[in-house]
């Protein structure tokens, strides 16, 4: 014997979204439950305990019922207990309210039962199921007292003396009757008439009235089959087939003649699915709108049929022959784009970005089956399409998005343009601009009068540019505030998005703007000076800066200098200096207002120094991954990235135990450390003199007016002079920050939301013409993806681009030697080699060497045979670039027709001509000397390399050079002499010419 515990889920309901679960009520626990004595009516007698009337019990064991299982007699109470027993854990039982039950008066007309007293059968005979009925298999007979429970007439087929109730068998006794005819057509019925006890019944509802107040319970998983419907009807019933269901398909799943499916779709999804996981192929024979056919596309007698049945919208598979007999293929072409998008899509919602590499290595992997990558791509181009939605379809949508926007939150600001080139032509997208409340209100009163603007482009088929607004929020991080989508940055443009900006924002405060130097945006700012500054990014200046006067290191640091000095003798002294390097520099830039680009002019309420727009930049690079979505898809991620940041944001502001945020507590930590070389003199009151010990720089500091010479009053943030000032006295500098940079501050930023909104589904209709996407003009070549940097940021590699190289060829600049189309050398690029050239090396008569007055102490000489060799700049060049030309071939300079195995070994005639002895019959050309003894020959080794010839250019080159020089020797060309010297590799007597070897050149006499 053995004791469990039971877990009832009451006072909920079942739901189904995606799958089936029991939503709301209450759990009770019931302890210490005899397995012995646990039974069906032991559970429902302790619901009915609790007051409920009119229930269903459910069960799920884990790893046994796949789903949940309606429990209507002992069988399933005791599945329970023995899964308690052996797991050792709880036990749990789901309660269903609100039914009632389905056999409480049940009763058919002229059917005549037998009867227990009486002839009359008039209107039916009884059986007291209390005396009749056995509810198991040992046939005990349960007695019930009349007082213990409610009897029930009820009609119910019976077979033999059983009988069938709500899926549980009865023996009943039947009762003797006076009539023996009676008793034996009685006998022949198929169903009697019964006194059944409620409690025997179930505690349930009537099913074939029950109906679910909850549209998404009716689910297959909590469906039970209606005994009632089948009894009642004299016809026979159907036969109950099989319903496909899609979580059960794997590679063992077997398809059963008769299985019925909700579409054909369903079908060839499942059967296609199927085959490729078995790796099989198939091909659709029939594929009709009522009907397909399947066969093994290997005709291995593999065939489904699969059509409609009747007039329902039930389609069944009619003919079935499932084995196949063919061999797995691995190239299977029923693995097609579509089916392999639906594997993309999964695997780009579990970790986004997906490969075509990984793509394709999984189908190897998973189901032996080899794609192409042409194929893989379009899968994935699917796989996107699904996932963020048709892009041409998105535009129409936006009609019902701005509606969804300002339902859930009247504060939104969205505003939609159209466009109609032609009143006979239909509406086109013009521009799209949002601002969420939540941002509008953060602004306004937590952030300070500064904003950021900018443009990057949309890469999609649509193009683009999208325009935004970013704030500084009291952390100095950056703040987006609004949003635009156009066509392109244009002057018209810029006024429109600033137009409705300033609508959202109001025109209480004055604020300052810093942009880049786009034309049409600074006319825009222009005409609006009465209500705004503007300042231009310092980043973008010297870019500009630096396409006219070419840029560099001083440059460069007496600018930023300039920008950055916060008095006008420290700007005035950089801006001289300047002047001494590049006068037509320090022209240029002094026609550029310093209120633009200059701390020294820049008015102190924004509280802000900033001299680049590095914060939209960064945001840009954020919103990076969706720039390239369609328009609704990236508006949507934006807006979820805006509600989740806000919502973190005040998270983590709970975890700062500061007053002042961390940014501008880190530029003060960084004043309060140089504070220390700075010395306060107190001068009466709040002012003070501060001053440097050893370069004389001195600062007057009001401490009550919170104003510094510095920067104090510019930014808002103590700077060194007063932190020196206020640590004389023991004062603590944070509490002089600027309340814009307080945890307060912050808190107002923050404290507004962004509204959630509905799924696309729920969007509300509205009444709008149809809406096409902007005209794109596509342009030549592969759509950009990155953007081409400026020429000062910082890449993985050193660029030729922005540097001026110079020819060595003729010493100009602007090109190599490679591309020089000058035909006399320059003098001075000769002498910029980075080798020392080679001069004229000539042989007297007497065997001296007449050297150059540059003569190469590396440089061989080369006589062979007794001839004059004069090396002319021809020759040098020749010789420099004859390595790579001459690879493969031997030489055969002293005995063009002995082979190089049987040269004689290297005497002194092989040493330079310098160290030669005078001329003797040795030196002798080769074909008059004589042939030395074969067996007194030692062979030289093959393998002997050659003398290393510097080589540079190309061997076409090479090749065309060796052809002139050949041709103007001959023919007496330019470098020709009367008596025509040999050429390495030309022999007397107009022998053919011999090409050197890279192996054999190191033995050759020079």
């Amino acid at each position: 014997m053995g004791v469990f515990n039971l877990v009832f889920h009451h006072g909920g309901s079942f739901v189904q979204d995606g799958h089936t679960y029991y939503r709301g009520g209450s759990e009770t626990t019931v302890e210490g439950q005899d397995e012995d004595k646990w039974s069906f009516f032991e559970a429902a007698s302790l619901v009915k305990d609790w007051g409920y009337e009119g229930f269903r019990l459910w069960r799920k064991i884990p790893q046994t019922d796949e789903r949940f299982t309606n429990v209507v007699d002992d069988a399933g109470a005791v599945e329970v207990a023995k899964h308690c027993m052996s797991c050792r854990v709880h036990g749990d039982l789901w309660v269903e309210h609100g039914v009632e039950d389905v056999m409480t008066k049940v009763l058919v007309p002229n059917v005549d039962d037998f009867s227990t007293s009486s002839g009359d059968d008039s209107t039916g005979d009884y059986v007291d199921a209390s005396q009749c009925f056995n509810d198991s298999e040992e046939e005990r007979v349960i007695d019930v007292e009349e007082e213990q429970f409610e009897q029930v007439e009820v009609v119910v087929p019976v077979s033999g003396n059983r009988v069938e109730i709500e899926g549980k068998s009865f023996r009943f006794k039947r009762c003797a009757s006076k009539d023996p005819k009676k008793m034996k057509e009685k006998s022949k019925r198929d169903k009697v008439r019964l006194l059944v006890p409620k409690s025997v019944l179930g505690y349930c509802s009537k099913r074939a009235t029950r109906k679910c107040e909850d549209v998404d319970y009716a689910s297959e998983e909590l469906e039970s089959s209606d005994a009632d419907e089948s009894d009642m009807d004299d016809k026979p019933s159907k036969p109950k087939y099989e319903k496909f269901r899609s979580e059960l398909l794997n590679k063992d799943f077997q398809f059963k003649l008769g299985m019925e499916f909700i579409s054909l779709s369903e079908f060839k999804d499942a059967i296609r699915d199927w085959s490729v996981l078995n790796g099989r192929e198939i091909r659709f024979v029939k594929n009709e709108s009522c009907r397909v056919r399947v066969e093994c596309k290997s005709k291995c007698g593999f065939l489904a049929l699969c059509s409609k049945v009747g007039g329902s919208l039930t389609y069944q598979i009619k003919t079935w022959v499932g084995t196949h007999t063919c061999a797995r293929v691995l190239n299977n072409k029923s693995v097609n784009s579509k089916w392999v998008s639906k594997l993309v899509v999964e695997k780009r919602k579990s970790q986004g970005k997906v490969k075509l590499s990984e793509i394709m290595s999984e189908l190897r992997q998973k189901y032996s089956v080899g794609i192409t990558k042409g194929k893989a791509w379009r899968a994935k181009a699917m796989a996107e399409e699904i996932i963020e939605g048709d892009a041409k379809e998105q535009y129409n949508m936006l009609w019902r998005y701005a509606a969804e926007l300002r339902k859930h939150c009247a504060g939104n600001t969205v505003k939609l343009n159209t466009e109609r080139p032609h009143p006979t032509l239909p509406l086109r997208f013009g521009r799209f601009y949002f601002c969420f409340n939540g941002c509008k209100k953060g602004f306004t009163k937590g952030c300070r009068p500064f904003i950021g603007v900018d443009g990057c482009h949309l890469k999609t088929q649509y193009g683009g540019q999208l325009l935004i607004a970013v704030a500084r929020d009291p952390n100095d991080q950056y703040y987006p505030l609004a949003f635009g989508v156009v066509e392109t940055e244009t002057k018209e443009s810029w006024r429109w998005f600033m137009q409705l900006l300033m609508e959202d924002i109001g025109e209480e405060r004055k604020y300052v703007f810093i942009s880049d130097q786009q034309k049409g945006l600074v006319s825009v700012f222009e005409e609006m000076h009465q209500q705004v500054e503007h300042r231009v990014c310092l980043r973008h200046l010297y870019a500009n800066f630096k396409k006219k006067f070419g840029g560099g290191a001083a440059i460069r640091d007496l600018l930023l200098g300039a920008a950055k000095a916060t008095y006008f003798q420290a700007w005035e002294k950089k801006m001289n200096q300047l002047k001494q390097i590049d006068k037509k520099a320090w022209e240029w830039l002094m026609g550029v207002p310093t209120k633009l680009w200059c701390k020294h002019s820049f008015s102190f309420y924004p509280k802000c120094d900033v001299l680049m727009n590095n914060l939209s930049e960064y945001f840009n690079s954020t919103i990076l991954q969706a720039r390239d979505k369609p328009i609704l898809t990236m508006v949507e991620w934006i807006r979820n990235y805006m509600m989740n940041r806000i919502a973190n944001s005040v998270v983590k502001l709970d975890k700062w135990k500061h007053n002042v945020m961390p940014n501008p507590r880190k530029r003060l930590d960084k004043e309060t450390y140089l504070s220390g070389e700075w010395l306060p003199t107190w001068s009466s009151g709040d002012l003070w003199q501060v001053h440097h010990p050893y370069n004389g720089l001195q600062f007057v500091v009001d401490i009550g007016k919170k104003t510094c010479t510095c920067f104090w009053d510019l930014v808002g943030i103590p700077c060194r002079h007063v932190v020196s000032a206020l640590q004389y006295q023991n004062l603590d500098p944070e509490k002089y920050v600027d309340p814009c940079y307080m945890r307060e501050a912050y808190r107002a930023c923050y404290e507004n939301n962004v509204s959630p909104i509905n799924g696309m589904n729920m969007w509300p209709t509205v009444d709008a013409e149809e809406l096409l996407p902007p005209q794109y003009k596509k342009g030549p070549g592969r759509p950009k993806k990155l953007r081409f940097r400026e020429l000062d940021e910082n890449g993985s590699r050193m660029g030729r681009v922005g540097v001026a190289y110079r020819c060595t060829h003729c010493d100009k600049f602007g090109h190599n030697s490679r591309k020089c189309q000058a035909k006399e050398q320059d003098p001075n690029a000769l002498k910029r080699k980075r080798k020392t050239p080679r001069t004229k090396v000539s042989k007297k008569s007497d065997g001296t060497v007449d050297e150059g007055p540059e003569m190469d102490a590396n440089v061989d000489t080369t006589a062979t045979g007794g001839g004059t060799v004069d090396e002319g700049p021809e020759m040098d060049a020749l010789l420099n670039n004859m390595m790579d030309l001459y690879e493969e071939q031997q030489s055969q300079v002293d005995n063009p027709t002995q082979p190089t195995a049987m040269q004689p070994p290297p005497t002194h005639e092989s040493q330079p001509t310098a160290m030669q002895p005078p001329p003797t019959h040795d030196s002798q050309p080769a074909a008059m000397q004589p042939e030395p003894a074969a067996t007194n020959v030692k062979k030289p080794s093959a393998r002997k390399k050659a003398v290393a010839v510097p080589w540079k250019r190309s061997r076409k080159r090479v090749s065309e050079r060796l052809k002139e020089v050949r041709n103007d020797k001959r023919h007496g060309g330019p470098g020709s002499t009367p008596d025509a010297p040999l050429t390495i590799g030309e022999e007397t007597g107009g022998s053919t010419s011999k090409k050197i070897s890279r192996k054999k050149r190191k033995g050759i006499d020079q």
